[in-house]
């Protein structure tokens, strides 16, 4: 049996090779891999991620390029069956997506949309307890930026176009993939279906009083609402609360930078600069 697989393997499947091929294949453009290291490795991350770093190394071209997602994706199939793979969420609801983008055009359900739900539901109520953050990233990553757009968007256009149960369906699942979303996704569904005042004010209350994450992500979206001066007084009164906070902090520093550059008052611009230099400081970051 070849030592590594064929140019032919994305028109044959690489599930029709060996596992040594594959490891062998690996190994040639860069990547040794044995099927105990892979183990090791998803014990600590899951196959987007391990993909990811292995392209790094990676010295395939042209066919081969591709070829390390499709490894991670094949081998933990094999070395790790029955264990939560954010393949099967991508694949759920990349189809999800889909489907729900032809009801947006007017397309018929074709009797296949409560069972696309219910599988991705299904799968992301399966992810494992202690590792939801890293899965969760897993799949938004293996989406790629085209599929990310879609699924940031999908909720309000969904609710723009009277769509609400869909809506509320599939805000669930985004909440469940980006618990710093809750609430704030809701609040732009407002704004989609005409209630901008309402959603602003929603999204002002949770800038000042949600969780870390969720403040940065309504602080954004009151940008978006072209709010600067609301976002900017948000942003400087949570400022404090993000000291010793390293994952939200840097987003918040963007944030306040944007702002910064954007502000109409100079002094407001100074402020903005000077927290978000202090936050820095603040978390080690400068």
């Amino acid at each position: 049996m070849s030592g590594r697989v064929d140019k032919q393997w994305q028109s044959k499947g690489l599930d029709t090779f060996s596992t040594e091929a594959i490891l062998g294949t690996l190994a040639h453009y860069g990547v040794p891999m044995t099927e105990a290291g892979f183990i090791a490795l998803a014990a600590e991350r899951f196959p987007v991620r391990i993909a990811s770093e292995w392209t790094h190394e990676w010295k395939g071209t042209g066919q081969f390029k591709p070829f390390p997602f499709a490894a991670a994706d094949e081998l933990w199939r094999r070395l790790l069956p029955g264990t939560p793979h954010s393949g099967d969420v991508i694949i759920a609801l990349e189809r999800l997506m889909e489907a729900l983008a032809g009801a947006l055009h007017g397309q018929r359900d074709d009797g296949t949309l409560e069972t696309r739900f219910k599988v991705v539901e299904a799968y992301l109520a399966a992810r494992p307890p202690e590792r939801v953050v890293d899965f969760s990233w897993d799949v938004l990553a293996g989406l790629g930026d085209e599929g990310q757009d879609i699924f940031d968007e999908l909720a309000e256009l969904l609710a723009e176009k009277g769509l609400d149960e869909l809506a509320e369906r599939f805000v669930r699942i985004e909440e469940s993939l980006l618990p710093e979303r809750v609430g704030v996704t809701r609040a732009c569904m407002q704004a989609a279906k005409g209630d901008e005042p309402g959603a602003i004010t929603a999204l002002t209350e949770l800038a000042k009083h949600g969780a870390l994450g969720v403040r940065v992500e309504a602080i954004d979206r009151l940008m978006d609402l072209d709010e600067l001066h609301l976002a900017a007084d948000a942003a400087l009164a949570a400022q404090p609360d993000f000291k010793g906070d390293e994952v939200s902090a840097p987003d918040l520093v963007e944030l306040m930078l944007v702002l910064a550059r954007e502000a109409d008052d100079e002094a407001l611009a100074k402020r903005l600069s000077a927290a978000a230099e202090a936050l820095l400081d603040a978390i080690g970051a400068v």
